[in-house]
């Protein structure tokens, strides 16, 4: 937990519009960004790649919706 945490923050840091999402939003922002989606992408047979193309893709549709 506090690993994720810490991940949090760091987003935070470096995205500080998340700060302005409504709190759904920070959520799936955050979720987006987590270790556990890297690795579930990763287990379903992604390559690096790919799973860094889903990861801003989804993320680019989360800051579209503001």
């Amino acid at each position: 937990m506090n690993y994720q945490k810490m991940i949090m923050q760091k987003v935070e840091e470096v995205l500080p519009e998340v700060l302005n999402f409504d709190g759904e939003l920070q959520e799936l922002t955050h979720a987006t960004l987590s270790f556990a989606f890297w690795m579930r992408l990763q287990g379903q047979g992604l390559k690096k790649d790919q799973i860094k193309s889903a990861m801003i893709r989804q993320c680019m549709m989360i800051f579209k919706s503001q």
